[in-house]
């Protein structure tokens, strides 16, 4: 009986290291082809075909996705992914520090089904930036699972004397997330493992003092 209790105990304590696990997602897409119009300061526009590519990124959630959710918000740990030429990172490390006072905006979303991602997005704006007042808004998008869907790409930055607009869509090919094994934190289980041979002792110190 009391063997049993002591192994409840230590369940209960390694609980928390799996309730803390995070899910790791790493995406792969495909190359994107479409154009770029860009705007000088005379208004004339430059226009020229874009390729650009292969999408790809990674994000580490604090737990896993829902099994099936539509558009559903989520809030990463950490994230980064190809920006594609930009002067601006994609990643989470430059979007949590301010910028000359820029304002700053990042979402995500996901849509599951039976536990399979099958459409997402990024959403990122930056600015107006003191100084040079430049501005940009960019989207990710991923429509259905496999090399049956597609990915889109869509930028739009600008300043006082020029603007720049681009729009891209993946060809056909291999895509999507894999999923990496939880990184689980290993103290809790290290705490409940000590506490119970901490108890076992003392259960074998009073039957040896029998």
């Amino acid at each position: 009986m009391k063997r049993m209790l002591l192994g409840l105990l230590a369940v209960g304590l390694a609980g928390p290291m799996w309730a803390d696990a995070q899910a790791t997602l790493e995406y792969q897409g495909t190359v994107l082809t479409g154009f770029d119009d860009l705007t000088t300061p005379d208004g004339s526009v430059q226009h020229s075909n874009l390729t650009i590519g292969p999408l790809a990124g990674d994000l580490v959630l604090s737990g896993p996705l829902a099994a099936n959710a539509l558009n559903q918000l989520v809030t990463p740990v950490s994230w980064n992914f190809d920006s594609f030429g930009s002067v601006i990172p994609f990643d989470s490390s430059f979007f949590a520090l301010a910028h000359s006072g820029a304002v700053e905006s990042t979402s995500f979303s996901f849509s599951t089904l039976n536990g399979a991602i099958i459409d997402w997005s990024l959403n990122l704006s930056f600015g107006p930036q003191f100084g040079t007042n430049t501005t940009g808004v960019w989207r990710i998008q991923s429509f259905g699972p496999g090399a049956s869907g597609q990915d889109l790409w869509s930028s739009d930055v600008g300043g006082p004397s020029f603007s720049d607009t681009q729009r891209a869509t993946s060809v056909s090919g291999s895509r999507g997330w894999t999923v990496q094994a939880p990184e689980l934190d290993a103290s809790p289980a290290l705490s409940a493992a000590t506490f119970l041979l901490g108890c076992l002792a003392v259960v074998r110190g009073r039957r040896s003092a029998k």
